[in-house]
């Protein structure tokens, strides 16, 4: 009985995070994204980005395998948004594309993030399925305003 009391006590314990039970914020999100970024886990990686920006980063990783350090570093995602310490986050609701063409209100953060040397704005979209980062908005909204993507 105490066995079987332990495996229903396991096995719900493992099963309730996947059911939005334990939501994880943009800023745990974020460090998650950076983790995996740092151990090289590129499909965890990949999997802190929208759907629609998934294959653009996947090709710039390439070109980082392939070019390594002949990669421009605003090219480079691990680069230009991986860095340290969350200093702020931002939350509010926007239209947002959920795909090329559909627009829809969802909560976006913005995330000011630090190395110590650069200060950066991450704009993360809350999905269904968590926080992502939609590369594809994010270049539109750098190029907004030069300050948001790197400051002195």
């Amino acid at each position: 009985m105490a066995v079987r009391a332990l495996l229903l006590l396991v096995g719900c314990t493992l099963i309730l995070p996947g059911c939005g039970a334990d939501k994880q914020s943009a800023k745990q999100a974020y460090e998650r994204i950076v983790f995996h970024a740092r151990t090289g886990n590129e499909a965890a990686f990949l999997n802190g980005f929208t759907p629609r920006s998934q294959q653009l980063i996947q090709s710039l990783l390439a070109l980082r395998r392939t070019y390594g350090d002949l990669v421009d570093t605003e090219s480079d995602p691990y680069r230009a948004l991986v860095l340290d310490t969350v200093e702020s986050v931002d939350i509010e609701t926007q239209l947002v594309k959920s795909d090329q063409v559909t627009e829809e209100e969802r909560k976006v953060a913005i995330l000011t993030v630090t190395n110590g040397d650069f200060l950066r704005k991450i704009r993360m979209i809350e999905l269904d399925d968590g926080w992502k980062i939609d590369a594809l908005a994010l270049q539109e909204y750098w190029a907004e305003d030069s300050d948001r993507r790197l400051e002195r």
